[in-house]
C-alpha cells in the first residue's frame, strides 16, 4: 500500500498571529513547527497501519522553509517526503491548498491519504475533505480506531454527533485521526539525511492553480469585543464571603442583556440550510434548526428560507422545519448517507435550481463539516468554516465573521463564488427564538439514484452504539472544567455536577488531556452552550473557548490567577483556588438556583 500524510508547517501555537494589513499569517520571524495533529495521524501510520512492503511519503504545501517540518517528519521512518511549495500559490485559501494537493496526491497515485483533525492555525478541517472531492474518493475524519483488511479495504470507529459509528472503508481514501487513536509522534530537528529525501515540486512539476484564485478573502482584521461582559472580580476575599458576594452580585445584575442577532441586514436571495438528520432517529439535529432561527428574520420577499435533507427524514419532520421558519423543505432521496454521497446530492441540486441561493448553511458538526467541504470541492465553490456572524451588506456582498486563529481578534471574510458556502458551530446561535409563526413548508421530493461512484459503494455503515462517557448535556447550569482543576479534580466535579443536576463542559486541554471524552470539549473546537450559568473553573480564557459561551446567560469565573484572560469576559470573577470556592458553594447550590430563577 502506498500511504501518503499530510503535514502542515505552521507557526508555534503562541507565535500564531494574522497581519492585520493582508489577513494572512506572518510568517517571517516565528518560531515554526510541523503541525502537533499531523503527528498524530503520523503516530496511526507507524504505530496502527503501515506493514512490510508499505510506501510511506509525508506531503505538504507550504513556502521552501517548510522543508524543515517536512523533513523533521521523514526522519521518524518514513520513506519520502514531497513538498509542494511555488510562489505562484500565495494566498492560497483551503480550496486553493487542497488542489495542489490532489495534484501531488495524483501523481504519487496514493492509496490512502492521512491527516490530523485540524491545524492549529486554522482550525476548519476542511482541507481533507476537500481533496477526498476532488480526488472523487470517500473520507472519514477524526477517525479514532481502525483496523487495516489487507490493501483494499479498512475498518473505522468514528464519535459522531450522538453514537459511536464504525465503517467498511473501501479504499483509496481520506482519513483524519484523533488524539484518542494515538498520542502525538515527537519530531526532533532534521538532519541532513532526512532533508536529502525531500523533493521540492513547483509548478513545473504539477498543474497548480493561483493563490490569487482563491475564492474566499479577508476583509478585514480587528479586536474582538465579542463575549466581553462588564462584570465585577472579587479579590482578597475568604471563600464564604466571596460565594457571599457572588451571590448578591447575580441578584443585583438581574436578567442578563440579549445579545445582538448573529445574523444581520436582510436579503431578497433564497438561503439554503442543510437540514443534518440524527442517523439513527432521522430527527431534525438542534444544530441544524439553530440556523433555520437565527436566519429567518433577515429574509423578505422573494427570498426564501429553504430546508434541505439529504438524510432520512423521520414522520413529522416537514412540520418541525416550517414552525423553525422554512419556507420549502426539499427531500433528496440519495442512493447512500456517506458525506461524499450528501455533497454529490447538494451539489447536483444546485445545478438544477431555478432560484440559486445566495448562501447555503452547514452546522460544523462532525458530518456537516464533511458534507460541507466535500460539496465546496466538488462545486469550487468558497467555504468559510466555524462562522459566528453573518452580515449581509448591499456593498461588500455576505460578509462572513469567524475568530481569528489563537488571539482575540475576528476575521471578517468575503467569498467571490456564489453561492457562499459556510458552516456554524452548534450553540453559538441558540439564543435566537423560534418564530411566532410557522411558515409555508411546502415540500418537494427529488430522487438522484445514479450519485454512486463507477467503483460501487466505498463507505458502509457497520454499527453503531452510544459512546462511553456521554455526551455534553446542556443543562441551564453548566460546570466548565479548566486544566487548572487537574485530573482528579475534574473527576470529583463530573461526580458532583450529576448529583446537583448541572451539566459539565472542559477546555480543548482537559480533553486532549484525556480527563473527559472530546464530546464534552466547549468552543470553537468543540461546541457552543447557551446555559443560564456557565461556571467556569480553572479555566484561563482563551478567545476559542470563550466564544463557545457567549450565548450563557450569565457568566461566573474563578481562577487564583489575577491575570488570567477569563476574568475581562466575565460577569463575575472571583479570585480563589477552584477547591475553595466550590467547597463554600456547594451547600449554598439551592440558593444560586434561586437567584439564578431556576428554582
Amino acid at each position: 500500500m502506498h500511504i501518503g500524510l499530510l503535514v502542515k508547517d505552521v507557526p508555534v501555537q503562541d507565535q500564531i498571529r494574522l497581519d492585520p494589513a493582508s489577513g494572512r499569517l506572518v510568517r517571517t520571524g516565528v518560531a515554526r513547527e510541523p503541525n502537533p495533529t499531523d503527528l498524530v495521524a503520523l503516530a496511526a501510520l507507524l504505530d496502527h497501519l503501515r506493514q512490510p512492503g508499505d510506501r510511506t511519503v509525508a506531503l505538504s504545501m507550504g513556502p521552501p522553509q517548510a522543508v524543515d517540518s517536512l523533513a523533521a517528519v521523514v526522519q521518524t521512518g518514513l520513506d519520502r517526503g514531497i513538498l509542494v511549495s511555488d510562489r505562484v500559490l500565495a494566498g492560497a485559501d483551503t480550496l486553493i491548498t487542497a488542489r495542489a494537493l490532489a495534484a501531488a496526491v495524483r501523481r504519487l497515485e496514493l492509496d490512502l491519504v492521512l491527516a490530523g483533525v485540524h491545524s492549529l492555525d486554522s482550525d476548519t478541517g476542511q482541507v481533507p475533505p476537500m481533496v477526498a472531492a476532488l480526488l472523487g474518493w470517500p473520507v472519514v475524519t477524526r477517525v479514532r480506531a481502525l483496523s487495516r483488511l489487507g490493501d483494499t479495504a479498512l475498518v473505522v470507529e468514528r464519535a459522531g454527533t450522538a453514537a459511536l459509528e464504525r465503517f467498511l472503508l473501501r479504499l483509496p481514501a481520506v482519513l483524519t485521526i484523533e488524539e484518542s487513536l494515538a498520542e502525538e509522534h515527537w519530531t526532533d530537528p532534521p538532519g541532513e539525511e532526512a532533508r536529502a529525501r525531500v523533493t521540492t515540486w513547483s509548478a513545473g512539476d504539477l498543474p497548480l492553480p493561483s493563490g490569487q484564485d482563491s475564492p474566499t478573502a479577508v476583509l478585514r482584521v480587528y479586536a474582538s469585543g465579542s463575549g466581553q461582559r462588564a462584570g465585577v472580580v472579587l479579590q482578597g476575599l475568604d471563600a464564604a464571603t466571596a460565594v457571599e458576594r457572588l451571590l448578591e452580585t447575580l441578584a443585583g445584575l438581574g436578567e442578563p442583556p440579549q445579545p445582538p442577532p448573529p445574523v444581520q441586514g436582510v436579503t431578497t436571495q433564497d438561503v439554503w440550510v442543510w437540514a443534518e438528520t440524527d442517523p439513527a432517529t432521522g430527527t431534525v439535529t438542534e444544530a441544524a434548526r439553530e440556523l433555520l432561527r437565527a436566519v429567518r428574520p433577515a429574509l423578505t420577499p422573494p427570498g426564501r428560507l429553504v430546508a434541505v435533507l439529504t438524510g432520512v427524514p423521520a414522520p413529522g419532520t416537514g412540520a418541525t422545519l416550517a414552525a423553525e421558519g422554512a419556507d420549502r423543505i426539499e427531500y433528496l432521496a440519495l442512493p447512500g448517507a456517506s458525506a461524499a454521497n450528501q455533497a454529490r446530492g447538494l451539489a447536483r441540486r444546485l445545478e438544477e435550481a431555478a432560484v440559486p441561493p445566495a448562501l447555503c448553511l452547514f452546522p460544523s458538526t462532525l458530518q456537516g463539516r464533511e458534507t460541507g467541504a466535500y460539496l465546496a470541492g466538488l462545486t469550487g465553490l468558497g467555504m468559510t468554516g466555524d462562522i459566528v456572524g453573518i452580515r449581509f451588506d448591499a456593498r461588500a456582498g455576505i460578509i462572513q465573521t469567524k475568530p481569528a486563529p489563537s488571539s482575540s481578534d475576528l476575521v471578517d471574510i468575503v467569498t467571490r463564488t456564489a453561492p457562499v458556502l459556510a458552516s456554524v458551530r452548534p450553540g453559538v446561535w441558540a439564543t435566537v427564538p423560534r418564530p411566532a409563526d410557522a411558515a409555508a413548508g411546502v415540500e418537494s421530493w427529488v430522487a438522484y439514484p445514479d450519485l454512486l461512484p463507477a467503483r460501487g459503494r466505498d463507505l458502509e455503515a457497520l454499527d453503531s452504539r452510544s459512546p462511553a462517557g456521554g455526551l455534553l448535556d446542556p443543562r441551564p447550569v453548566i460546570l466548565g472544567i479548566g486544566y487548572g482543576v487537574g485530573e482528579a479534580g475534574t473527576a470529583a466535579l463530573a461526580a458532583v455536577a450529576a448529583r446537583l443536576g448541572a451539566g459539565v463542559g472542559a477546555s480543548r486541554m482537559v480533553t486532549d488531556a484525556g480527563w473527559l471524552p472530546k464530546a464534552f470539549q466547549v468552543g470553537v473546537t468543540g461546541r457552543a452552550v447557551a446555559p443560564r450559568l456557565y461556571l467556569a473553573l480553572g479555566i484561563s480564557g482563551h478567545l476559542d473557548h470563550l466564544l463557545g459561551v457567549q450565548g450563557a446567560g450569565r457568566l461566573v469565573a474563578v481562577n487564583r490567577d489575577p491575570s488570567a484572560p477569563v476574568f475581562r469576559h466575565a460577569d463575575v470573577g472571583v479570585v480563589l483556588d477552584w477547591q475553595a470556592f466550590w467547597q463554600a458553594l456547594e451547600p449554598r447550590w439551592q440558593q444560586l438556583l434561586q437567584v439564578l430563577g431556576l428554582a
